[in-house]
């Protein structure tokens, strides 16, 4: 018991069920900016750059960028960005 009573337990219950919520939603957002970036990488203009796009989305870190992005892709974001500025029309 937390604190020495049964409504203590429950505040620790809770109080670990919104620290993995809070972790779940800020992995979900991680993603979706993730996502995001890929898609401008594949409809940059020339002149955009991985760090440009990283920055859009508001990853401050390119290394950490980039590493995420491969995880999560399979591909570094450079070789994406030049794969779609080589096949645009």
């Amino acid at each position: 018991m937390k604190n020495g009573s049964p409504e203590g337990d429950l505040v620790g219950v809770l109080e670990v069920a919104t620290d993995r919520q809070a972790a779940r939603d800020a992995g979900d957002l991680h993603a979706e900016r993730l996502e995001q970036a890929r898609q401008s990488l594949l409809q940059a203009k020339p002149g955009d750059s991985v760090s440009s796009i990283a920055a859009r989305f508001g990853f401050s870190s390119l290394s950490a960028f980039s590493r995420d992005f491969r995880a999560a892709f399979g591909i570094a974001p450079s070789d994406l960005l030049r794969e779609g500025l080589e096949f645009r029309p």
